[in-house]
Parts: structure tokens; C-alpha cells; sequence
């Protein structure tokens, strides 16, 4: 878990969501495929209002005793990649996509309303109006930035959950 403090907006929220999709995307081939140490890494970002505005980048998986440090080390492996050399420009794009064709979808549930009131109310954020033009205006140097931010702030928490001997 990686963690610090951040304005909670639309932008930096949707910029950590391009992030974790990429780390998501990287972490398949050198974890999954090419390590056999899981089936697959769950990474989820979010940014929280209070009691401080900040925010949270988690990344689990199972795997063996043997290979947990080692993966860990490729999870922050990769994050470092996107911080100094940019996300991949397939990794942004095909999130672009799927936050675009889901924005409909969003739109069909109480949650994606209540989520679209809530940000109105607490930001004057129109997500009906706003969100295409917001997911259109995302750059790899955001992602890359936003990346760079999080190692900088060096709040990192790891958890290795071994058996008893």
C-alpha cells in the first residue's frame, strides 16, 4: 500500500485510475506469465476527502512463500518504470477506450448517479457534462507524474502474510 496526501478532484482521481489500469496491465507479463507467481495482481487507487485529502494505491496478490519478495520487488519495479519513462502508450489508450464505452453504463446505475450527485454537490463537478472531455484530456505525462508523486512520497506499507513454522 502506497499512500499520501493529494487534492481530491476529478483529474487527479481519474489519473490515478489510468495509473493503477497500467500497473495492472504490467504487472501480467512479469508476474504472471513470465514468474508463474499468481494468477493475477489486484491493483485499485482511490483518492479519499477526509478526514485529510489523500490518496491510496493497493497492490495484492497470492503467491507462495518463495516468490513474495521477489514479486513485490517487480510490483515496485514497475511503478518506477512508469515514473521515470511514462506509461505505455497501449496501456493508456485501452483505458481511455474502456472508460469511454463504459461512461454509458455508468450512467444506467443508481450508484453512477449518486457518485454524479455527490461529486456536484461536494465539487461542482458535472460528470454528465464533463467526464468524456476529462478522460480525452488525460496525458501520459499525468500518469507518469502522477506515478512519480507517489514514490516521492515514500509512504509505503508491505505486507507479506508467511506461515508458521
Amino acid at each position: 500500500t502506497l499512500n499520501g496526501e493529494v487534492e481530491n478532484n476529478a483529474k487527479n482521481r481519474l489519473v490515478l485510475d489510468f495509473l493503477s489500469r497500467a500497473l495492472d496491465s504490467r504487472y501480467l507479463i512479469p508476474i504472471r506469465e513470465e514468474k508463474g507467481g499468481t494468477y493475477g495482481v489486484q491493483v485499485a487507487g482511490g483518492i479519499e476527502k477526509y478526514p485529510v485529502q489523500a490518496y491510496t494505491l493497493l497492490i495484492a496478490f497470492d503467491t507462495n512463500e518463495q516468490l513474495a519478495d521477489e514479486l513485490v520487488e517487480i510490483c515496485l519495479a514497475e511503478l518506477n518504470k512508469i515514473a521515470e519513462e511514462g506509461p505505455l502508450a497501449d496501456d493508456i489508450e485501452k483505458s481511455r477506450e474502456f472508460l469511454k464505452k463504459n461512461y454509458g453504463n455508468v450512467l444506467e446505475q443508481n450508484s453512477g448517479w449518486m457518485s454524479a450527485i455527490t461529486r456536484w454537490y461536494e465539487e461542482g463537478y458535472n460528470y454528465k457534462e464533463n467526464y468524456l472531455g476529462l478522460v480525452e484530456s488525460i496525458t501520459y505525462d499525468d500518469v507518469k507524474a502522477m506515478a512519480a508523486k507517489i514514490l516521492a512520497d515514500g509512504n509505503y506499507t508491505k505486507v507479506i502474510m508467511r506461515p508458521a513454522k
